[in-house]
C-alpha cells in the first residue's frame, strides 16, 4: 500500500462533490494516510475540484490539520474586478417552483413552452433538456416525439445509453440528459462562433451548479495555479462555478511538477464516472501535447486494474502493469482514476 501511496506526487480529485459514502472514505483515506506516512511533507500536492463542495468533506479535511486553500469568487481580492476579463456568455434566467408548473415538473415547463422550442430550433439554435430522473426524461423524449419536432433533431445522452450513442448524441441540435453532463460535460460544437448551448432547461437540482453567474475562467486558473506553486497549502480547494475552467487550473501545475525535479513527478487523477474519466483523459493528453509535457496518461479504470492485478500475480505483466502493485485493482476501483506517469 505504501508503495502506491508514495508513487505520486500530486492528487487532484474532481467534482469531489459527487461521490457516495464509499468513494469519499477511500479518498478521505487516502489523504490521511499521506499525512501519516508524511508524504505532503515531500512537497505533495492535493487540489479538490467542486462548484458546490460538501461541508462535511470541508470539516474532515480540517479536522487533518493540514494546511489548505481555498480559491474561491467568495475570498477574491479587492481589486479583482480590476484585473479579470468576462469570458462566458450573457445568461437570462427563468426560475420556476413546483406550485407554478404542476407535476410531473420539468416535463410541464417543457410542455408548456413548446412553441418556443420550435422557434429556436427552427433558427438553428442549440439546446438541453436535463433532469435528475431518468424517467423525466424519457417522458420528455416522448412528448418531443409527439409535437412534430423531428426526430433526427433530439436525441437521449444518460448512463443507461450505449457508448457508441452517448457519442452520436452530442452531434444532435436538442440532447436530453441526466446528470451524466453535469460532471464537466463539454458540449462540443466546434463549428460555431458562439457559446456550444443557447438554451437549457433544468431541474431545480441543478440551481447551485447552473444558477451561478459567470466567473473570469482564467482569473480562476491564475489563482489556482499560485496557490499550487507559491502557497503553503498541502491542499488547494477550487470552488469556482462549472464552466470556470477548474480541470485545466489544475493541469497547470504539470509544468512545476516536471521542474521541481522530483523522484517521480506523477500525478493521480480521480474522477467519479468513466464517461467523465474518459472525458478527462482526452483532455489531458491534448494538454500536454500542446504544452509539451512529456506524461504518459493511462486510464485505471477497474477492468484495467483487474487485468494489471492478475498478471502482476502470475509475474507476467507488461512494463506499463508491473508498476501497480498487486492489491491496486481493489483499493481504487471504487471510481475512476487517471494516473499521470513520468515518461522518463
Amino acid at each position: 500500500m505504501l508503495r502506491f501511496l508514495g508513487g505520486f506526487d500530486y492528487l487532484v480529485i474532481d467534482e469531489s462533490h459527487y461521490y457516495n459514502p464509499k468513494q469519499l472514505a477511500n479518498f478521505l483515506f487516502f489523504l490521511s494516510a499521506w499525512k501519516h506516512f508524511g508524504i505532503l511533507d515531500s512537497l505533495a500536492k492535493v487540489c479538490l475540484l467542486s462548484a458546490t463542495p460538501n461541508s462535511h468533506v470541508s470539516h474532515y479535511l480540517h479536522s487533518l490539520n493540514l494546511r489548505i486553500e481555498k480559491v474561491s469568487p467568495d475570498n477574491e481580492p479587492a481589486d479583482a474586478e480590476a484585473l479579470s476579463i468576462p469570458s462566458l456568455a450573457p445568461v437570462e434566467l427563468d426560475m420556476f417552483s413546483l406550485d407554478e408548473i404542476r407535476e410531473p415538473g420539468l416535463v410541464t415547463l417543457v410542455s408548456d413552452h413548446m412553441q418556443e422550442l420550435h422557434q429556436w430550433l427552427g433558427t438553428d439554435q442549440q439546446g438541453a433538456i436535463i433532469s435528475s430522473a431518468l424517467w423525466r426524461i424519457n417522458l420528455l423524449y416522448n412528448e418531443l416525439r409527439r409535437s412534430g419536432i423531428p426526430q433526427s433533431r433530439f436525441a437521449r445522452l444518460t448512463g443507461v445509453e450505449t457508448r457508441q450513442a452517448r457519442s452520436a448524441a452530442t452531434r444532435y441540435d436538442l440532447i436530453l440528459a441526466t446528470p451524466t453532463v453535469d460532471l464537466g460535460y463539454n458540449f462540443e460544437r466546434t463549428e460555431k462562433n458562439r457559446q456550444s448551448i443557447d438554451f437549457l432547461f433544468f431541474d431545480a437540482t441543478f440551481t447551485d451548479e447552473f444558477g451561478r453567474r459567470g466567473y473570469f475562467p482564467l482569473y480562476a486558473q491564475c489563482r489556482t495555479y499560485d496557490a499550487l506553486v507559491n502557497g503553503g497549502a498541502d491542499i488547494v480547494v477550487n470552488t469556482y462555478a462549472t464552466g470556470s475552467g477548474k480541470t485545466k487550473a489544475a493541469l497547470l501545475y504539470l509544468h512545476d511538477l516536471r521542474l521541481r525535479s522530483l523522484d517521480k513527478a506523477n500525478c493521480l487523477f480521480i474522477a467519479p464516472t468513466n464517461e467523465l474519466l474518459e472525458q478527462h483523459a482526452r483532455d489531458i493528453e491534448k494538454f500536454c501535447e500542446t504544452n509539451a509535457l512529456d506524461y504518459q496518461v493511462l486510464r485505471l479504470t477497474r477492468d484495467y486494474m483487474d487485468v494489471c492485478s492478475s498478471r502482476h500475480r502470475s509475474d507476467t505483466a507488461s512494463k506499463g502493469c508491473r508498476q501497480l502493485p498487486s492489491g491496486l485493482g481493489t483499493s481504487v476501483r471504487c471510481s475512476g482514476t487517471l494516473r499521470l506517469a513520468n515518461k522518463s
